[in-house]
């Protein structure tokens, strides 16, 4: 059965060992994975062009990689947008999913601490533990795609962004934020950093409870390298 789940992928024809690493992995568990380059043709990558190939990129490839998946199904159930330095562990993510209604506007990921962006206050979501929208909020968010990508970029221009334009989480959370006034709910075993980094005292005590739990049943991790993803994802599938 269709797992029926939009997982994009952001990457660049100069991040093929990344993004070759991902698909020899754990993107072979996902039935619809979606990898998104930028205007320098390949073709594993699907071409967003004008989006261009370095970090700022990330922004439009998340914004545009978004509007592609909606495009090409509305009737995904989630919508997930994810790094090539990512993994997701589907079975840990199915288990998760299925606490939430896709037909309610849901917008889950690991939290992050509050940020104000151009006078709104927003809990953000660290992007590097991923996240999934669901379908009635994606249905929302469509529409106001390309309205919002340039706002983003006029607040960038004006010098009225706390990050940097490529910032593509912080980007996310505020879009979402500002137009529904709805917040990211936290979900336990979403994590943005590599698994390796809670073995560090300080980084494990940093994490919340229900955290530390899913330690051992992620369903994300981040910052992982290419030569270590075979080994990761086959500790934790």
């Amino acid at each position: 059965m269709n797992d029926n789940l939009a997982i994009g992928i952001m990457t660049s024809i100069n991040l093929k060992e990344r993004y070759m690493a991902c698909e020899s992995t754990w993107t072979k568990n996902f039935d619809n994975v979606f990898f998104f380059g930028g205007n320098q043709k390949d073709e594993k990558l699907i071409t967003l062009e004008s989006v261009g190939e370095d970090y700022s990129s990330a922004f439009l490839k998340q914004q545009l990689g978004l509007k592609y998946m909606f495009e090409c199904d509305n009737n995904f159930d989630w919508f997930s947008m994810n790094g090539c330095d990512h993994i997701l562990f589907k079975k840990n993510v199915q288990a998760e999913l299925l606490k939430y209604d896709k037909n309610v506007d849901i917008f889950l990921g690991q939290t992050n601490g509050y940020m104000n962006v151009n006078e709104t206050k927003m809990m953000t979501v660290a992007g590097g533990g991923s996240y999934f929208i669901s379908n009635s909020l994606m249905k929302k968010i469509y529409p106001k795609i390309l309205e919002f990508n340039n706002l983003w970029y006029n607040l960038s221009k004006s010098h009225l962004l706390p990050v940097p334009y490529g910032t593509a989480d912080i980007a996310i959370t505020y879009m979402i934020k500002l137009y529904f006034n709805i917040d990211v709910i936290h979900v336990a075993g979403m994590f943005s950093q590599h698994p390796n980094s809670y073995n560090d005292q300080n980084n494990y005590l940093d994490i919340k409870l229900e955290d530390k739990e899913r330690l051992n049943s992620p369903l994300s991790f981040h910052y992982i390298k290419p030569n270590e993803m075979q080994i990761i994802y086959d500790r934790y599938k």
